[in-house]
């Protein structure tokens, strides 16, 4: 590896993938995750724009701080598969906006949520209640 460049987790995955080929399969998933993820977190923006950014550079920076935190020996230490958890639990962690956004296009004409946001208006927690207004 140059010098000036960073020891990553997904660095560490591929060395171990060409080290052992029952690990090719890990780094494989990882790369096609990556890939096709990447369109899905970049429109969370779109869905979401009073949020802050959750598209594909928050995960990597996600990535990149649990990165900063293990340092370079103990990513050395990680087998393949907590590599690949660790990579995709920070890849992943914001797809559930993506469903949520498509929950809330559906529900938001039905009674049933109407009513919920109708009851939720008057809690207690100024925050909840100004977020169903």
């Amino acid at each position: 590896m140059e010098d000036n460049k960073k020891y990553t987790l997904e660095y560490h995955l591929k060395c171990l993938a060409s080290q052992d080929q029952d690990y090719e399969v890990l780094y494989s998933i990882w790369d096609l995750n990556k890939r096709n993820l990447t369109n899905g977190l970049n429109l969370i923006s779109m869905s979401f724009p009073h949020y802050s950014v959750h598209d594909i550079s928050h995960s990597m920076t996600i990535i990149d701080n649990i990165l900063c935190s293990l340092g370079e020996v103990r990513i050395k230490s990680l087998s393949a598969s907590d590599t690949f958890l660790i990579l995709m639990a920070g890849l992943t962690l914001d797809l559930g906006m993506i469903r949520m956004y498509n929950i809330v296009e559906t529900d938001w004409e039905d009674e049933d949520f109407k009513e919920v946001l109708e009851k939720v208006k008057g809690t207690a927690d100024p925050v909840i209640a100004r977020a169903a207004c």
